[in-house]
């Protein structure tokens, strides 16, 4: 499994770069975010700076892995041994956290902040997302419904959170992560290629990504510090946005081509963990957490990166094993 990853990676070593970087800045804001509480061992503008990049973060993973199925011309069998995969993590983390820790349930930790959710949804239903794909208009029209019906249900069900024992208002990125996932695999087809590897494409990509930065910041600040404008047309701008500045990055690291052996040996060494390193990142940052003060540490950023890389080396040694690797991996 890690072998056939590892070639895979050889081929779009620029991506799995990008992938991991995402993953590091996903799961570093959502454990921090939790530890967090009244007073924060990071500064507030280092917190801001985590939000910020983790809300491109997801988006960015879920581009990716549709980019890297639709080059993969995934099988049925394929999809059928990542429904089994996602199953058999879920159901095996789900029993494991329930009888050591049932407050982990109520946080939402073991639905893994949507991530493994929406991959099980995107494989469950991928016969029909195949059918979408056929046409680009008709992926374009899904894509707009999925982010409708997220918004619609962020409106709906947020102000009934106490009503939950989960915060399900936390997963309405999930079916904004399939439409994603339906923006990655039009990228990666043939047609969304030689679009996005056209010279013209990569100088407007590059000149376009410090006025979307900033314009992303300003609608950020915007929509968290006047309560009152949150409706249905500022909703909408939040993903129209946020895939503006997903594509310039994507199409920058797309066009990117690495040749020192160094980045190439560690992305191949951390990116087969992504999926493990989600599953199990928040219990070591709880047990870096706990062993010590974490508001002493002096070298704070170091520390998120020393718990990033304790939980790639703890993924990789649960690959190691057949038994172990099938409830850490897909």
């Amino acid at each position: 499994m890690v072998a056939s990853h590892v070639l895979t990676i050889m081929n779009n070593v620029s991506l799995h770069a990008l992938k991991s970087v995402s993953c590091f800045t996903a799961v570093t804001y959502y454990s921090t975010s939790h530890l967090c509480d009244d007073e924060c061992f990071l500064h507030d503008k280092t917190l801001s700076v985590f939000y910020f990049l983790s809300m491109i973060a997801k988006p960015l993973f879920f581009i990716i892995i549709g980019y890297i199925d639709e080059e993969r011309k995934i099988s049925t069998q394929y999809i059928f041994l990542k429904i089994k995969s996602i199953f058999l993590i879920v159901v095996f983390w789900n029993l494991l956290f329930l009888f050591m820790d049932a407050n982990l349930f109520k946080r939402g930790y073991l639905l893994q902040n949507g991530v493994l959710l929406s991959i099980a949804i995107i494989y469950l239903c991928h016969p029909i997302l195949a059918k979408v794909l056929y046409r680009p208009f008709s992926a374009v029209l899904a894509m707009f419904f999925l982010v409708i019906l997220s918004v619609s249900l962020h409106l709906s069900i947020a102000p009934c959170d106490t009503w939950y024992a989960i915060h399900f208002y936390d997963y309405y990125g999930v079916i904004f992560s399939v439409a994603y996932y339906l923006f990655g695999r039009v990228l990666g087809s043939a047609q969304g290629q030689r679009l996005t590897k056209r010279v013209g494409m990569l100088w407007t990509a590059r000149a376009g990504l410090v006025p979307a930065a900033v314009l992303f910041i300003i609608y950020e600040g915007l929509i968290s510090n006047h309560v009152l404008i949150r409706s249905w047309t500022w909703y909408l701008l939040e993903p129209l946005i946020i895939s503006i500045f997903c594509l310039l990055i994507f199409i920058i690291f797309d066009n990117l081509i690495i040749h020192n052996k160094f980045i190439i040996k560690t992305v191949s060494f951390i990116s087969p963990a992504m999926v493990g390193v989600y599953i199990i990142h928040y219990s070591v940052f709880y047990l870096f957490s706990t062993a010590y003060d974490i508001n002493n540490v002096t070298l704070r950023f170091t520390l998120l990166v020393a718990v990033f890389m304790a939980s790639v080396i703890v993924s990789r040694l649960l690959l190691l094993n057949k038994y172990t690797s099938q409830v850490i991996s897909l």
